[in-house]
């Protein structure tokens, strides 16, 4: 049933070169895989699959379910490691340990302890040992909280725990365990030498399945084994019951004892169809924020959900447009939702009646519809608030979040100044043009070509709107922006600025949302606390009144028509605050050049600043175009393939999504290597395809574009559990966000076709001006006429 090969875990003293110290736990990578269907049929109290109801629920969940039970397979393992699984009935201490996969640094942390008390003696052996009984009884009574800081609070895919398609079967679960050796000094001489045995040592081929013994290899195996059997046991144990989830439903306030398996797969299933009535031609929103959620946290250090009170339950303002009730057919999984809400008026199940099916459930809340929406409201009234929940729509959150009805179109991104971010050949005209570069020899001074602009260190407003044009670039359809984390000058110019300075570079992002929104289809969420321009240009107000929306349109839009009268036309391109995006802003297909291709033959992914940056390590690169600008020469630049990611503010995955932008985008470069022609947009689309694989981020680790040895992608792998432990899938914007700032990276254009539809286009928008035109000057000559009659 359960299926096992042990791997040589590069942390361990002896697989890593590093000498072994005594007390200095070894360890082993356990690689467990097991079928769904077999999974099921643990499910107290015994059935057969046929009869299983809560098996023909899971498989209605589809992918969906999947992944929540790879993710809530991680959190238990993570429970259980950290509670009574290192002692044994007679509470002695256990042979081995489990542990999920971490970091050096981490491990290093666990083994402190151990070689502290053993090179300890006499006195100061006892003080250690009287000090580390109090941390551990201290970290007994914490382990909840601290597993909720370090597990986000949303659902991603990740690479130690994951579900894989099966042809055969309903799919299977595997996860990568470390067991950790507890007593390594019985195995070493007097001397400190490892006497293990050449059999005990080759472990890394060793198979077990259907409870085979392996004591033939040697008796620690075989101990190893019937430990980690007991562990697994106690794991499917508490997906299928709540032994150990007494202390989640405290802490996230869960009221119901359903299955907690399928209460996490319901969950995620719900948000995944909410996510896709949003998409619908009937609701064209970009995000849906149910009644009843708990949008803050209790801190800005934390995920876990204010308590309430003093937290409120959001509610939508009756009686409005923004206000809908929502149909979700949830099928036979409607029965394993969380009822906390019940009762309550947030949540209703509907029977079979008016031709809806017994799986229906109605949930009303607020929507965020598309187009340029603006959030405003007093200071400390919750605007931020409810753009960041918005923002973590993006992903799936867990039960008991308070967030996991809050949903948005998965190609929302957040979009913020980053002062000091590398650009490189991004077409900004549409914001920025006219900038002056430093005078020359002659003293004469010229004007930098912003359709290519390139700079190491981006200021405030150009950083911004290079992020507005990757964003474009990348093919999001709805922008997130928050005025606190914006550049005040690439948001809004007043007519007071606008008199006094005459010759400005830089084209405000007021005057273009509407535009962007014409044209090219991508909403704009703003939170605006400051500046009244913004009332000229939204489809949607929201105003927020002591942490509660409001419909403000209407009075935002008699305010506007009061303040606005007598205003001229913004350098007579256009209406008040309302230009029309330009075709020659729009930015073209960008593609890594041969240089940053060729820089990175067998990458490999670094951890900087305790997570806060990546860097992707290189073969160097000679540099033969004389011709490429100063601020693209990557051999001069000391921190070349560095990646700040700091300012990307939905990578709620924390280092270990920071991590898998990096692998990602190390594929994403070998693949370019053999597919030169595509542009980074459809080199990321390639990319989705192989995370959408039978293995998900694992196929990512095993299948390297242009890297075929074995050696080589175990060395991937290696690398992967010895810096990080594991890491999470990201989106492709986060990847995409990764590759632009990766310092030294060059991009070239991919040269446009000679395509029918483009030309269409422009001859249609030119026809469009003719006839504007014509209408004009005939309105014009009407006027004459008035006049002299």
């Amino acid at each position: 049933m359960w299926k096992i090969a042990y791997h040589i875990d590069p942390l361990c003293p002896s697989s890593s070169g590093v000498e072994r110290m005594q007390g200095c736990n070894s360890s082993v990578i356990a690689a467990v895989s097991i079928s769904i269907r077999n999974l099921f049929t643990l499910m107290p109290p015994p059935s057969s699959i046929e009869n299983n109801e809560d098996f023909r629920a899971f498989c209605s969940g589809g992918k969906s379910a999947k992944i929540a039970l790879s993710d809530l397979t991680a959190r238990n393992i993570a429970l259980l490691c950290c509670s009574d699984n290192n002692v044994n009935e007679n509470k002695g201490k256990n042979m081995f340990s489990v542990k999920p996969l971490c970091s050096r640094q981490k491990m290093m942390q666990q083994y402190s302890n151990d070689v502290a008390v053993a090179i300890a003696d006499g006195k100061k052996k006892k003080r250690l040992q009287w000090a580390k009984k109090r941390r551990a009884k201290s970290d007994q009574s914490s382990s909840s909280s601290s597993l909720t800081l370090h597990y986000s609070p949303c659902v991603l895919e990740r690479t130690d725990v994951y579900c894989s398609s099966s042809a055969e079967e309903d799919g299977v679960l595997h996860m990568m365990l470390r067991i950790m050796d507890n007593h390594p000094q019985q195995r070493n001489d007097n001397n400190g030498n490892d006497n293990s045995s050449d059999d005990e040592k080759k472990i890394d081929a060793m198979i077990i399945e259907n409870n085979t013994s392996c004591s033939e290899n040697g008796n620690d195996y075989g101990e190893r084994e019937e430990f980690l059997k007991k562990f697994l046991c106690k794991l499917a144990s508490s997906l299928f019951n709540n032994e150990i989830t007494a202390k989640q439903q405290q802490q996230q306030q869960l009221k119901n004892s359903t299955t907690p398996l399928l209460r996490h797969v319901a969950t995620i299933v719900l948000q995944d169809r909410l996510r896709a009535l949003l998409k619908s031609s009937s609701m064209n929103a970009v995000a849906f924020i149910a009644d009843g959620s708990i949008l803050p946290r209790k801190s800005g250090a934390s995920n876990s959900p204010m308590s309430c009170p003093p937290a409120l339950p959001f509610r939508a303002p009756d009686e409005t447009d923004l206000s809908k009730i929502l149909n979700v057919d949830m099928g036979v999984l409607i029965n394993y939702l969380d009822e906390s809400y019940a009762g309550s008026g947030y949540l209703e199940k509907m029977g079979e009646q008016d031709g809806r099916s017994e799986g229906m459930l109605q949930i009303r809340g607020l929507v965020v519809p598309k187009g340029v929406t603006l959030i405003v409201g007093g200071g400390y009234h919750g605007k931020s608030t409810l753009l960041r929940t918005i923002a973590a729509g993006v992903y799936n959150k867990v039960p008991g979040d308070g967030r996991e009805r809050c949903v948005t179109i998965e190609d929302a991104v957040t979009v913020r100044a980053e002062d000091g971010r590398y650009v490189n050949n991004c077409n900004v005209s549409a914001f920025i043009s006219n900038l002056p570069s430093m005078p020359g020899a002659d003293g004469k001074t010229n004007v930098i070509d912003t359709t290519k602009f390139s700079t190491r260190e981006a200021s405030g407003s150009t950083s911004q709107a290079s992020n507005v044009i990757d964003t474009v670039e990348m093919g999001a359809s709805a922008m997130l922006i928050d005025e606190d984390v914006s550049a005040a000058n690439f948001m809004a110019r007043d007519g007071r600025m606008r008199a006094l300075v005459m010759d400005e570079s830089i084209t405000p992002l007021l005057y273009r949302v509407n535009g962007l929104y014409i044209s090219k289809g991508i909403s704009s969420v703003v939170v605006v606390g400051g500046v009244g321009d913004w009332l000229d240009v939204p489809d949607n107000v929201i105003l927020m009144n002591r942490y509660m929306p409001n419909d403000a349109l209407k009075k935002a839009q008699s305010i506007s028509r009061q303040f606005s009268y007598g205003h001229v036309e913004y350098a007579g391109r256009g209406v008040v605050h309302r230009l029309p995006w330009d075709r020659t802003g729009t930015p073209l297909q960008r593609r890594p050049d041969k240089s940053t291709i060729n820089g990175f033959h067998d990458p490999e992914v670094e951890v900087l600043d305790g997570g806060l940056r990546i860097a992707l390590l290189g073969d160097d690169v000679e540099d033969d175009d004389n011709d490429v600008d100063q601020n693209s020469k990557h051999l001069e630049d000391d921190e070349f393939g560095t990646i700040d990611m700091s300012r990307c503010e939905q990578l709620l995955g924390n280092r270990e999504q920071l991590y898998g932008c990096g692998l990602c985008l190390a594929w994403l470069l070998g693949f370019a290597k053999s597919n030169p022609g595509l542009g980074i947009r459809d080199l990321l689309a390639r990319m989705d395809e192989a995370l959408d694989g039978s293995e998900g981020m694992r196929d990512v680790l095993q299948r390297f574009p242009g890297i075929m040895q074995t050696d080589c992608l175990h060395s991937i792998e290696n690398s992967l559990w010895e810096n990080i432990g594991f890491a999470y899938r990201p989106r492709k914007f986060e990847v995409a966000m990764a590759l632009s700032r990766m310092r030294g990276v060059r991009f070239e254009n991919v040269p446009e076709e000679d395509d029918e539809a483009a030309r269409a286009e422009a001859e249609a928008e030119r026809e469009a001006e003719r006839r504007k035109k014509e209408l004009l000057d005939l309105w014009n000559n009407r006027r004459k006429g008035k006049n002299k009659k």
